[in-house]
């Protein structure tokens, strides 16, 4: 019995693999903890043949453990799930690691490739170790606060100060700030602890964001060895990284020259064409890249979701491209709407009033928002200033947006073409703020209630419940839209199971009408992912199939789907059950 250890807090994933290697016969078992001291002794007591880690966990311990773990056990297999997005950051933080897997995880594809891992001899020569560089850059992903303390041959070497995943202070031995952080981040064959900071404030005193400092370490290390082996990897990830960073400044044009060069060293790497196809302002050109991109890795999400974004504004007659600085889709250069976000670009200012929040998709705004933000700890950039008041406004947070845009106000020109839209703005802002505050009442409760309201009046919401249609005929999804139209309800589509997964991030919707057989994932393996989702667990859902045997029948209602409709059926009976199950 070749057993499996599972670090996650979700138990419900290891009892799904367990049943499906039972049913199976494969003789693989899955062990599953929920914290760092019951996997140390699960890993002393059975012989684990891979170790499997949610690195997304409260704290930082568990990506101390997997660090551990990883310079303990070299040769074990490991995969690990998290929420970074990033794909260039991902694969060149985990080309050590056996298999990476994006949350929400496809417990399918997990369990095909647990088989696939154990099943065969693992020769592959790569060692599963982590740099003190890829567990400092996860934690600056996610966000985290904590006391890093490095030691190597048992003896203490120094330690990193992170607060809120930015590297405050580093120390080694009499040495301190950023050349301490430099000197620690070159150490191999380490072992890493965690503590809790202190409460007092850290003030930050290296200035330098991590992604530079690793760099930096990187390039001394180079010269330290007179090593020319790492020299080209090193210049394609320095190639992506300063591409990347130009994108979140929003200097596209910039950022072309480094991609155009990413992919001429290596043609065959799909993230590279698709940051590539970023850049880019010619829509032909724009084409051509994904189609290169999508051919070379056409499972990639981020692919697809592009693909997606230039299909949202194909129709559009353009006379010179732009940006939209929230999820980079291609636009008219004086589009005030994104075509594929639905966020108010605020290129012209009469559309304030507008602005429906209903239809943003909310997820792609608060990831430009991050974006921003991260930029804005470097340097005080007037644009992205800008569009971050503009995406808190997309938001709905009126209170942060004013606070951003009255921070803008003082450093503009009386020339510069942001100054009337900014002034604009605030106006609009504070206009529904003293409306608040006039019709103010005593009761606290009476306050909340009124404030509510006036949220509602100044910013439009939807009437309509939503419904997310997800089907791959296209004759079908048209009679159930027309059908669910008419009986009051708003319809969202998608024709397979990895845009059902984006819309029902986006959208949030109040029902699943879900098709069992749908390219891609599908309809169970959708099911399972939504039903794991803490956000997205309660929303109902109704399985669509054209099957109608007892074996289709019992397994739709073993399912965690809230009833069973065999195709065809009658439009009544669609209403009358979506009615039922709705909120």
């Amino acid at each position: 019995m070749k057993k499996a250890l599972l670090l996650d807090e979700n138990q419900e994933l290891c009892k799904l693999l367990n049943a499906g290697f039972k049913k199976k016969q494969s003789g693989v078992e899955i062990i599953h903890v929920s914290d760092d001291r019951d996997a140390v002794n699960a890993i002393n007591n059975d012989n684990v043949s891979l170790f499997i880690f949610d690195i997304t966990m409260p704290g930082a311990v568990g990506l101390t453990t997997l660090f551990n773990i990883s310079l303990r056990y070299p040769d074990t297999p490991c995969f690990i799930i998290t929420t970074i997005s990033t794909p260039i950051i991902v694969e060149q933080l985990f080309n050590k690691i056996s298999h990476f897997f994006p949350k929400p995880v496809a417990p399918r594809d997990l369990f095909v490739k647990i088989l696939k891992v154990l099943q065969q001899p693992f020769s592959d020569n790569r060692h599963n170790k982590l740099s003190i560089s890829s567990i400092l850059k996860l934690i600056e992903l996610e966000g985290k606060s904590c006391l890093l303390d490095i030691h190597r041959s048992n003896e203490y070497q120094g330690s990193l100060y992170v607060s809120k995943g930015q590297l405050c202070n580093a120390v080694y031995g009499d040495i301190v700030e950023e050349e301490a952080a430099v000197d620690l981040l070159k150490m191999e064959d380490v072992r890493l602890s965690c503590r809790v900071l202190p409460k007092k404030n850290i003030a930050r005193l290296i200035q330098k964001d991590i992604q530079s400092l690793i760099f930096n370490a990187l390039l001394f290390k180079e010269n330290e060895t007179d090593s020319n082996g790492n020299q080209e990897q090193l210049n394609q990830q320095i190639l992506a990284n300063e591409g990347i960073r130009l994108c979140e400044r929003l200097e596209f044009q910039k950022a072309q020259k480094p991609f155009a060069q990413f992919v001429k060293n290596d043609p065959q790497n799909a993230l590279g064409w698709l940051w590539l196809s970023r850049t880019l302002a010619d829509m032909d050109k724009i084409k051509k890249a994904l189609l290169k991109a999508y051919t070379i890795e056409p499972e990639n999400f981020d692919i697809f979701e592009d693909i997606r974004k230039v299909r949202s504004s194909d129709t559009v007659k353009y006379k010179r491209i732009r940006r939209c600085p929230f999820c980079y889709t291609p636009v008219d250069q004086h589009a005030t709407w994104c075509y594929y976000c639905c966020a108010n670009l605020l290129t012209d200012p009469s559309t304030l009033s507008e602005m429906d929040i209903s239809v943003v998709r909310r997820r792609l705004v608060a990831q430009a928002l991050q974006r921003f933000e991260r930029v804005l700890k470097i340097d005080l950039n007037v644009k992205i200033l800008f569009y971050s008041g503009v995406a808190r406004l997309n938001l709905g947070d009126l209170g942060e947006s004013l606070t951003h845009f009255n921070s803008l106000l003082p450093i503009l020109s009386s020339d510069n073409r942001l100054k009337n839209t900014v002034e604009r703005a605030i106006e609009f802002i504070q206009s529904n703020q003293k409306a608040e505050t006039q019709d103010s009442l005593p009761d606290k409760i009476k306050i909340e209630q009124k404030n509510e309201k006036l949220v509602r009046q100044e910013i439009k919401r939807p009437k309509r419940k939503t419904v997310l249609v997800v089907e791959d005929s296209p004759t079908t999804r048209k009679v159930i839209k027309m059908t669910l139209k008419k009986g009051g309800f708003r319809v969202v589509e998608a024709t397979n199971g990895i845009e059902a997964l984006i819309q029902l991030n986006d959208e949030h919707p109040g029902l699943v009408l879900l098709d069992i057989m749908l390219p891609k994932i599908d309809g169970y393996n959708v099911l399972s992912i939504l039903k794991q989702n803490h956000e997205l667990k309660n929303i109902p859902v109704i399985m669509l199939t054209s099957k109608d045997t007892i074996v289709d029948r019992v397994k739709g209602r073993l399912s965690e789907a809230n009833t069973y409709l065999t195709k065809p059926f009658k439009p009544e009976r669609l209403v009358i059950e979506v009615k039922k199950h709705i909120l």
